[in-house]
């Protein structure tokens, strides 16, 4: 009879176990007490293992033995006949998600699946952080699905049991800088820490007929009905509602001489609370990239460098003109003439 090498039973990859019984990691494939650690896995907790080793024993009632994704010590399929993790088919797949907003400032990559007391490793994706998968498994007690962050061995579940969204699929999220202005007058609306209405509030913003709000991130719910909008200042969400709608925001280089001192603002809103320290004086030339014109008849340009605004009036009184503009891809002139715009929609 040929005999079998060790590498020939060895089975390397990325596998999913399920304990069956209470079990303790060990140290080394040995199911003996004096081998534990003080890491324990309970009943329902999923597992990620990277290398499958059977018993070296004929007919053993021990293993095969599971060394951990994490390398934190191994665990059995059986000890003394006896079964403690069960294996859980794992898809192979590339998924994309964004990392959802919380409140908690991110998501902690996950050793495991799931469990009471699930390891972490150091990396932490920011909220709204694109991020691929190419493994899935779902849980036979929750039905959670819980997905491997490509390049790791690390795992992001979808939701929490008590349904806290964890990941949004790549369609939900639309990423990039996008302009709405306000049709007619609306109550103040509240910013959220996290893009639902049961996070926490902070103070009321109104926003006015004719103003404009911009923001970095577009963010549908899974059930398609709530739409909310990240600042693009950083401040927090608002609630998309249908006296909003969304206006093209113009690519450029301009250059604008100040006429009359103006603060550069958080958001193109000519208001008092939205202006920040940076204060520009007459004569000064200042050069922006991007160009927002509004219903009611001023134009905000992005500091370029800045991420904050200008405009070039306010009523009858002149704050900035233009000195000189260029096209994406043109030479530069004198001449401000009026670019199409662009905008995502779902």
């Amino acid at each position: 009879m040929q005999n079998i090498t060790e590498s020939q039973r060895t089975k390397q990859g990325c596998f999913v176990y399920q304990i069956t019984d209470n079990v303790g990691v060990r140290s080394s494939p040995n199911v003996g007490d004096d081998n534990r650690t003080d890491v324990v896995y309970f009943t329902n907790d999923l597992v990620s293992v990277e290398l499958i080793l059977p018993s070296y024993i004929p007919n053993s009632k021990n293993g095969p033995f599971l060394r951990l994704s994490d390398n934190s010590g191994w665990l059995f399929e059986k000890k003394h006949g006896e079964v403690t993790a069960r294996r859980l088919p794992v898809v192979k797949g590339l998924w994309a998600f964004y990392v959802e907003d919380t409140g908690a400032g991110g998501m902690q990559l996950r050793a495991n699946p799931n469990g009471l007391r699930v390891p972490y490793y150091d990396t932490v994706y920011e909220p709204m952080q694109l991020i691929y998968c190419d493994r899935q498994v779902t849980s036979p007690v929750t039905n959670i699905a819980s997905y491997r962050v490509q390049g790791t061995d690390g795992w992001l579940a979808e939701k929490g049991e008590d349904g806290t969204v964890f990941v949004l699929p790549e369609n939900k999220v639309k990423t990039g800088l996008f302009a709405y202005e306000v049709e007619e007058n609306i109550i103040p609306r509240k910013v959220y820490k996290m893009p639902s209405i049961s996070g926490g509030a902070l103070p009321m913003v109104p926003f006015n007929k004719g103003e404009i709000i911009t923001c970095d991130v577009i963010r549908q719910s899974l059930n398609y009905k709530d739409t909310y909008l990240r600042l693009s200042d950083g401040c927090g969400w608002i609630y998309l509602v249908d006296q909003m709608h969304q206006i093209p925001i113009v690519d450029g280089n301009w250059t604008l001489v100040v006429m009359n001192s103006i603060a550069m603002r958080r958001l193109p809103i000519d208001r008092q609370d939205c202006k920040t320290s940076t204060l520009f004086n007459p004569g000064e030339m200042v050069r922006c990239d991007k160009k927002i014109k509004s219903t009611q008849g001023t134009t905000f340009y992005r500091v370029a460098g800045k991420e904050g605004w200008v405009f070039d009036n306010r009523g009858d009184d002149v704050m900035m003109r233009v000195y000189a503009t260029s096209a994406r891809g043109s030479t530069l002139s004198n001449n401000d003439e009026e670019e199409e715009g662009w905008s995502i929609e779902f």
